[in-house]
């Protein structure tokens, strides 16, 4: 029976049952690990790759802060009688919100990135398509 005690103790004393969240951050964890692999084998040009390379790591290392603060960290109900708690979970909060912004700066960055590749790319098809059509219309074959 005490042992029991024991348990319902540490999972009443977290903010969700570590049963909960370690699983929901196992399976974001692989599929995260798998986009990064998955980005590093692209065709994607060097400096946007090595963004988003650098972002899922940083998701994968936010997903794992956020599994111990949600399902591991004890939760701090007086601050006060416990301060070693209460600064570890003051830490542990304030490196997931300063991460989660280096992610969102990062995001920000790829998507500035996309959309200049896509104009570069518009730019190259419009000069394309009126080679192509001056050559159609002077009878010359196109020229690819």
């Amino acid at each position: 029976m005490p042992e029991s005690a024991g348990i319902a103790i540490t999972a009443a004393s977290t903010i969700l049952p570590g049963w909960v969240v370690i699983p929901i951050a196992g399976v974001v964890l692989v599929v995260t690990a798998r986009h990064v692999l998955r980005v590093e084998t692209s065709g994607l040009d060097p400096v946007r790759r090595r963004v988003r390379i650098a972002n899922g790591l940083l998701m994968m290392l936010v997903t794992t802060l956020l599994a111990y603060a949600l399902g591991l960290a004890p939760e701090v109900k007086d601050a006060a009688s416990h301060p070693g708690e209460a600064k570890a979970f003051i830490a542990v909060w304030v490196g997931i919100l300063g991460l989660l912004g280096v992610v969102v700066v990062l995001a920000v960055i790829d998507a500035v990135g996309t959309v200049r590749a896509g104009m570069r790319m518009r730019r190259q098809l419009r000069g394309e398509t009126r080679r192509m059509m001056g050559a159609t219309r002077s009878g010359e074959p196109p020229r690819g």
